[in-house]
């Protein structure tokens, strides 16, 4: 007898160890090996001063919560505790970030007007729409600090047009920005450009056309 209810009492055992597990329901998802129910209460995970404090071994896919320093969950990964951070973390950096990045130097300029443009002159932009760090009238932006920029301009003519980037301190081209388009199309280049001294640029229009609209985008990516 007492062998029998030996071998229940192990039977059972194993069959209790691989079974799921529910808490605070009788039906554990299918999927889980461990579910926890509750309308009111919450998991918590096993709390550290700090993530240096955890022994042994450790399993990749490891949680804690860090309760000094940097506090917060833990995951270990890939041979190391990385910090999940939250919502309210994540945009703060992206802020920290975008309000030291080259891209806060930047114009945004267009005109939306037909309008004719005879040769040898520069396309006006009455219409700035953005601009920091970079000066600018209707027709000249003139870049102050160093760095790499993204230069782009885009036109769309009723006639055949060719245009080129100049450099107006000099009134020489700007290599690379020369494009044209026939009559009824939309055309244009970009260039990334390096500034080491103050510049100022413009569109210079190498014949007379008549344009529908035109924008120009200069940011500084570096």
């Amino acid at each position: 007898m007492k062998h029998l209810l030996l071998t229940y009492l192990l039977l059972l055992i194993t069959a209790t160890t691989y079974a799921q597990v529910g808490i605070g329901t009788i039906t554990p998802d299918p999927s889980a090996q461990l579910d926890v129910v509750s309308s009111s209460k919450g998991l918590l995970p096993p709390r550290v001063t700090s993530t240096a404090s955890v022994t042994g071994t450790l399993a990749e896919g490891l949680l804690v919560y860090q309760t000094t320093g940097a506090q917060g969950y833990y995951l270990y990964t890939q041979g190391g505790w990385q910090k999940l951070s939250t919502a309210t973390e994540v945009t703060s950096a992206i802020n920290s970030v975008t309000s030291a990045a080259p891209g806060n130097t930047y114009a945004y300029a267009a005109n939306i007007n037909n309008h004719t443009s005879a040769a040898n002159t520069y396309e006006s932009f009455p219409y700035l729409q953005q601009q920091s760090g970079i000066l600018s009238n209707s027709s000249f932006f003139s870049i102050q600090t160093p760095g790499v920029y993204s230069i782009s301009y885009s036109l769309a003519g009723s006639t055949a047009a060719s245009t080129q980037l100049y450099n107006f301190n000099d009134n020489t081209a700007i290599a690379g920005t020369y494009a044209q388009g026939a009559g009824n199309t939309q055309f244009g280049n970009n260039i990334i450009l390096q500034v080491t001294n103050p510049i100022t640029i413009g569109l210079y229009h190498l014949s007379t056309a008549i344009i529908k609209s035109a924008s120009i985008t200069i940011i500084r990516i570096k």
